[in-house]
């Protein structure tokens, strides 16, 4: 369970009221371009149900965990986009429903948009801040765009300028979400909407990444090379982390930080990606890098590197599909297509090795493939040493 790591403050919201005034027209604003969304759906703090692409009767009979979403999108005949958010294991016996969420949006000219939250496990309504977070960041990146041009001009901003506009973003939606709390018909109060905030944006020229709270991001490069993009947000106590409705926008000096780095955090990366990969903490024990002890100093670091030995042959599963399903012809209404790679993505997820199969938290993973930006098509993830003790790998 993920718990809040609290911030003694008598922190005022100052304009919340101009924020809203200002923003008030996304509650009638519609997602209806994507099709993990049905028509129509308003973007509110409402209760709402999950909706997922997948047919379990027909694509999903050795899954064993509960999709509570799902995204599959083709952008062109090199570059797709799988994502799924399952319900932990605990969760299903408990009768509980999946307190994560993810979100993909194409906005053109060549930027695309990934978004992934976590809710809190002791915040009541979380799994609804966590679609609120996806969905009101995204609707404030494209008004940013809208405005600033970036993907139109195709401007890779300076690393201040990112920070600048992230920061601008989080504080909107934070306001947002405590001034809609107070308005709903319930008792609820914001930080019963608590959940974490992973956003990244895709770029012909680059990446910009941007998070508050943990979870983690990584990309490959052209070379085959896996980073990181992000530090989560780690508190002193196992599970703990920070989120967007805490008050880490209280004015401090010297600014707040969280395991070394501000929040939020923002990177700017100039570097071409052949994937990219966003996970919550609920996927990091099979496919990331994480705590280790160094023996120089005999203390428990975070290595904090995507695990090589998990994500390639996941790549692999997904391009052997995507070449049989396909047959080399490009057409975005091919539906069994999707339902296929789809169906080996959350079947790899869910259960190819041991501690996949030992997992109780919710997992979601948003993964883009950029084929066209790779030197080579014919490395195999059998030729890539793995970089971690993964337990029962079976490639």
């Amino acid at each position: 369970m993920k718990e809040d790591f609290l911030i003694e403050s008598n922190h005022q919201i100052e304009n919340a009221e101009n924020v809203v005034n200002d923003t008030g027209d996304i509650i009638e604003t519609t997602i209806s371009d994507q099709h993990t969304y049905s028509e129509g759906l308003e973007i509110d703090v409402q209760e709402s149900s999950y909706s997922s692409t997948v047919s379990e009767e027909d694509t999903l009979e050795n899954v064993n965990s509960e999709v509570s979403l799902s995204t599959y999108e083709i952008i062109d005949d090199n570059t797709e986009i799988c994502g799924v958010s399952l319900k932990g294991r605990q969760h299903t016996e408990d009768n509980e429903v999946c307190q994560d969420f993810h979100f993909f949006k194409d906005l053109g000219n060549g930027w695309h948009l990934y978004v992934v939250s976590d809710g809190a496990g002791s915040a009541k309504a979380s799994h609804r801040g966590s679609k609120t977070n996806c969905e009101i960041a995204s609707y404030f990146v494209k008004r940013m765009l809208d405005t600033n041009k970036w993907n139109e001009i195709n401007y890779m901003p300076s690393e201040a300028e990112w920070y600048r506009e992230f920061d601008s973003i989080c504080r909107a939606l934070k306001n947002f979400i405590e001034e809609k709390a107070e308005s709903l018909d319930e008792r609820l109060v914001a930080k019963d909407f608590n959940a974490t905030l992973m956003l990244l944006l895709v770029t012909p020229n680059g990446m910009l990444s941007g998070h508050i709270g943990d979870g983690r991001m990584g990309y490959q490069n052209s070379n085959g090379d896996w980073f990181s993009i992000m530090t989560p947000h780690k508190g002193d106590e196992p599970n703990q982390t920070i989120f967007v409705l805490n008050a880490w926008d209280k004015v401090r000096v010297p600014a707040f930080r969280m395991s070394g780095v501000s929040v939020p955090e923002v990177r700017v990366i100039k570097d071409i990606p052949t994937a990219v990969v966003l996970i919550t903490d609920g996927c990091e024990n099979f496919c990331w890098n994480c705590v280790h002890l160094n023996i120089d100093t005999q203390r428990y670091e975070d290595r904090n590197t995507p695990f090589v030995g998990f994500l390639e042959p996941l790549i692999d599963t997904l391009n052997d599909t995507i070449r049989s399903e396909w047959m080399y012809t490009f057409d975005k209404s091919d539906t069994n297509r999707e339902h296929r790679v789809l169906s080996e993505f959350i079947k790899f997820i869910d259960s190819k090795t041991e501690a996949c199969r030992q997992e109780q938290d919710d997992r979601t993973m948003l993964l883009g493939l950029y084929r066209n930006n790779k030197i080579s098509m014919n490395v195999k993830s059998s030729d890539i040493p793995a970089e971690q003790e993964c337990v029962d790998y079976e490639v």
